[in-house]
């Protein structure tokens, strides 16, 4: 951790949201939401009255200046980033403002390689050498949290490609997630599942509303993988058929940047669990910000879930993919919630609909 951001503050409210952008604590504010995810790079927005004739307020919220930021909630951090937008909006009555960004490898997310990085060829290198390098250019740190797995044996970017783009596809195809540490490094690991933390039911506290996302274009038959070869035809390959689309032809078929006969089937079973992800979650709205034991929701958690109105008729467990801690009039926070074995590399035994 940067030592100018301490890991926590002093509060005497567990769930008072602080904003510390450029070193300067905020504390007048409305509705503010910070979103955390297992596999995206995280964020925050909130907003607040907007006094122009102070001299702090316009050195502090200059837009397009990416002031640093970080955000606690009951005095533990949980954000460190950047400020992208400031907008302030000024009607008869009030003067506001409001400000989002997001944690600091979000950068990579909006750019490709600096000319710097020319040639945008890696050989022989494994998914740590070649993350290190190209984040490096924008000095963001790399963690691994287990093995970055088998080298590459040549894998390049197009010069146009997002540098996170890049290195998602590189670490989809070793069974690997990204998201950000709270140090603002560019985390890869592969979740470990643990027991449900709580059950939450349609009809009881805390349950506020639920609503299911299926998305029938990204459901496939079966997914194929092709190894690098100057023959489509010739190509080793590896398929996994989908047993909950048998009446259906609906083939998915891709190319794998760089793979051996096992890396290979990795890739494509990591890209069959990651389409019931895409293809099947649901939202969850609860009311407050921590479980029964007090602690502050997180992703990659399992619950318990059961709401006959998102048709999950029985009780189900699912993982949380994100959480939003939201402040309006009170406080909520939002789910996304998938199938646990999306990031497992495998097909679910059953469906929420069919248990």
């Amino acid at each position: 951790m940067d030592p100018i951001v301490p890991t926590q503050i002093e509060t005497d409210d567990q769930n008072e949201i602080a904003i510390i952008i450029d070193g300067q604590r905020f504390r007048l504010w409305k509705g503010a939401e910070i979103k955390l995810s297992m596999d995206s790079i995280d964020t925050f927005s909130f907003g607040g009255p907007f006094q122009s004739d102070v001299p702090d307020y316009r050195l502090i919220f200059q837009p397009l200046s990416f002031k640093k930021v970080s955000a606690y909630i009951g005095g533990e951090i949980f954000f460190n980033g950047n400020m992208t937008v400031t907008t302030p909006a000024v009607d008869p009555d009030q003067r506001t403002f409001s400000v989002s960004g997001y944690s600091l490898p979000g950068v990579l997310n909006d750019c490709p390689h600096p000319v710097e990085a020319y040639p945008l060829e890696y050989n022989k290198v494994n998914l740590n050498a070649i993350a290190s390098r190209s984040a490096g250019f924008f000095g963001v740190t790399i963690l691994f949290e287990g093995n970055p797995g088998a080298v590459f044996d040549r894998v390049k970017a197009d010069s146009s490609e997002k540098v996170l783009s890049f290195l998602n596809k590189l670490a989809h195809e070793r069974n690997l997630i990204t998201t950000n540490s709270l140090d603002g490094s560019l985390k890869f690991y592969s979740p470990t599942i643990s027991a449900p933390v709580t059950s939450i039911r349609q009809g009881s506290a805390p349950y506020i509303s639920a609503s299911p996302n299926y998305n029938a274009q990204n459901f496939f038959s079966s997914i194929t993988g092709l190894a690098p070869t100057n023959s489509i035809k010739n190509a080793e390959r590896f398929t996994l058929v989908n047993p909950f689309l048998s009446t259906v032809i609906r083939p998915f078929v891709f190319q794998v940047q760089d793979a051996k006969s096992a890396d290979l089937q990795s890739a494509v079973r990591s890209k069959m669990g990651r389409m019931f992800g895409d293809a099947i979650s649901f939202n969850l709205t609860v009311q407050g910000w921590r479980d029964q034991f007090g602690q502050l929701w997180k992703p990659n958690t399992i619950i318990n879930f059961q709401s006959d109105d998102a048709m999950v008729y029985n009780e189900t467990q699912l993982l949380i993919r994100s959480v939003s801690f939201k402040r309006e009039d009170s406080d909520i926070a939002s789910f996304n919630l998938v199938l646990p074995e999306s990031y497992q590399g495998k097909i679910p035994g059953s469906l929420p609909w069919l248990v």
